[in-house]
């Protein structure tokens, strides 16, 4: 007859302490910096960045918040976030392969003629910079330090649009050029918006094609300008560690997408849920009332003209417009 003797180890036995938990979970949670200025519900907001400001910032769109997210477009590097904002018009208007379209913008606003591609871009700079002047936020995820420059006189493109490499050079801003940016961005909020406050977040999305380690570099840079200057205006600036979240909490490969590089829902909704620490009770009470509006609007219906389908229509924006004046909103 054999016995077997099983000899848990401490690290086993200790389970019930507290300090032993989230190890136990494999994760090590990040702790939210208390932030400037919490987000409240009768905030005015504008996102603007990578693709990642264009996922949080739909959350605040599609609970009906005063919202203006991304309307350029996605944009990665900070010359092009600040150009965007402080340029004094949209640029020249080029045609290349897929229509006429500004270097200030990504490819959703490129259009079939000049005249087009110039309206749109003058329309929707005005109502961008409009915006920004009555925010109470301005949020910016940066991506990369990673530039495009056309070659004839050395410009900092949003996008590519499809044109010949030949035509750009690339170049990696240093930690002054970025400094220098994002001061530029500074002076142009002291003139037009000083009680505006930016939340700056940098993107966790892993930008393979430049090379892992020049990823690295590249997010290091941008995490040093974004520190420099919460020193110089502490009262203007606050950091939201998405890029920590993801690359520290949720360090593991589930919580990407297919191509390994970007976040999955699933991270983006946890990362969105983490938002929440910087939300005010009044605005946590709005998206808990909005969350099954939302849903509703969401719903796919197998016959849109059913007199059943336009009642739940018309039921649910009376309920949104209740919602909003319980809560004293205004629109931009």
């Amino acid at each position: 007859m054999y016995f077997c003797i099983i000899i848990f180890s401490s690290a086993c036995v200790m389970v019930n302490r507290k300090q032993d938990f989230d190890s136990i979970l494999f994760r090590t949670p990040v702790t939210l910096p208390t932030p400037v200025k919490h987000f409240g519900v009768k905030h005015r907001y504008v996102f603007l960045g990578s693709c990642f400001a264009q996922h949080i910032g739909n959350r605040f769109v599609e609970n009906r918040l005063s919202c203006l997210a991304n309307p350029v477009g996605a944009l990665y590097n900070p010359e092009s976030i600040v150009r965007v904002i402080t340029a004094e018009d949209a640029g020249e208007t080029v045609l290349g392969p897929m229509g006429w379209h500004t270097w200030l913008m990504d490819t959703q606003h490129t259009r079939p003629s000049a005249d087009e591609a110039r309206q749109d871009a003058v329309s929707t700079l005005n109502d961008l910079r409009q915006a920004i002047q009555k925010a109470d936020h301005l949020v910016i995820t940066l991506g990369t330090t990673h530039t495009y420059k056309l070659l004839k006189d050395s410009s900092v493109v949003a996008n590519c649009h499809k044109h010949p490499a030949r035509e750009f050079h690339e170049h990696d801003l240093s930690l002054l050029d970025t400094i220098s940016c994002l001061e530029r961005l500074m002076l142009w909020l002291g003139e037009n918006n000083k009680d505006c406050v930016i939340t700056f977040s940098v993107s966790p999305y892993r930008y393979a094609k430049y090379g892992f380690h020049e990823n690295q570099l590249s997010k290091a840079t941008l995490l040093l300008a974004i520190h420099h200057l919460q020193q110089s205006f502490p009262s203007r600036i606050q950091y939201f560690p998405a890029y920590e979240l993801m690359m520290d909490e949720l360090r593991d490969y589930r919580f990407y997408d297919t191509d390994m590089l970007h976040p999955a829902a699933v991270a983006i909704d946890y990362i969105w849920q983490r938002l929440h620490e910087w939300m005010t009770s009044d605005l946590l009470d709005y998206l808990r009332r909005s969350a099954p509006l939302v849903r509703a609007e969401k719903h796919r219906p197998l016959d849109a003209s059913s007199a059943a389908y336009q009642s739940f229509v018309t039921q649910n924006s009376k309920a949104w417009e209740k919602l909003r004046n319980d809560f004293s909103m205004s629109l931009f």
